[in-house]
């Protein structure tokens, strides 16, 4: 190969990594301004509920926490008005804030190994526990117990405690992406889809401080 040809060879080469190069570094750039405009809305809509004009939360001691329930650099906001017994889990989708998730009267956790939110409800007699699978844009339920202390929800018949039977939740129902499926199973898959750590949902409350500690 003469040196010419290989001068040539050689700016193309070139030319093709400063190419693969660039795409990523644009990328990057985009990812921290699109977490910025996320951050920004998100004020916004904490502004709003610390003035009681929120459709997301009740009250206005207004606390928040960051998650990134599908590890992709952009978070997720719970917003609440009374320490996450109502509350709100809002996602940036396509330039806006939009409603993904819910806590009421109960629990949520987030297990990011597997992208998954986790909430459940004990509430006029019913008893939930509902497992999500987040891919950024929305929710999509993967698995559900379902109990309830007024009927059986197995084969849908009214419950009666009249001869001083304890009142419970059983029999639950199971399903696992919408099919109904036993304990057994319902457990194994719930398992995976908790494997790894529980990642802390750190309320924060609403002021100048946290602001600019986590919102900018």
């Amino acid at each position: 190969m003469s040196g010419n040809v290989k001068k040539i060879v050689m700016c193309f080469l070139l030319i093709m990594a400063v190419g693969s190069i660039i795409p990523s570094i644009n990328s990057q750039a985009a990812s921290k301004k699109n977490i910025k405009k996320a951050k920004a809305a998100y004020v916004k809509e904490l502004k709003k509920a610390k003035k009681g004009n929120s459709s997301y939360t009740l009250g206005t001691d207004i606390k928040f926490a960051l998650v990134d329930i599908n590890i992709d650099g952009l978070p997720e906001m719970f917003i609440t008005g009374d320490d996450l017994y109502h509350g709100t889990l809002l996602a940036y989708v396509s330039g806006k804030v939009k409603q993904v998730g819910y806590v009421f009267s109960g629990d949520a956790a987030v297990f990011t190994k597997r992208k998954v939110y986790y909430t459940s409800t004990i509430h006029t007699g019913d008893w939930f526990e509902e497992y999500y699978v987040f891919n950024g844009k929305e929710m999509k339920l993967v698995a559900s117990k379902h109990g309830s202390d007024y009927m059986n929800l197995v084969n849908g018949k009214m419950k009666n405690y009249d001869n001083g039977e304890e009142i419970t939740y059983e029999p639950f129902l199971y399903k696992v992406r919408g099919k109904n499926v036993s304990e057994s199973e319902y457990d194994k898959y719930v398992a995976r889809l908790t494997e790894g750590k529980r990642a802390k949902i750190n309320l924060k409350k609403y002021n100048s401080q946290n602001r600019k500690k986590y919102l900018q």
